[in-house]
């Protein structure tokens, strides 16, 4: 059967930590059963006013390679476990 772009695709937001990826082989699984696409979503924090930078890299650009880097890992893991299936990715700003 061919995964269908009729219904929206299952999202989840991911942060590179265990329970993301947890959460995104669960999702991956559910998309499985219901042959949907899953999407995976990570932001990348904003540095506010006054207050200290989030941890990761200190440069932007590096900060947004290795979240690239981490999202295409997470989706080429989860294309294996769903054969013929339809993972994509988003990195925002937010």
């Amino acid at each position: 059967m061919a995964v269908t772009s009729r219904f929206p695709p299952v999202v989840v937001g991911v942060d590179g930590s265990d329970p993301a990826t947890a959460a995104a082989r669960v999702a991956t699984a559910e998309a499985r059963r219901r042959l949907l696409p899953v999407h995976l979503v990570r932001t990348l924090a904003e540095p506010l006013p006054g207050l200290p930078a989030p941890p990761g890299p200190p440069d932007r650009a590096a900060a947004r390679r290795a979240a690239l880097d981490e999202l295409g890992d997470l989706r080429e893991s989860l294309l294996r476990e769903y054969p013929g299936g339809q993972v994509t990715t988003a990195l925002a700003d937010g």
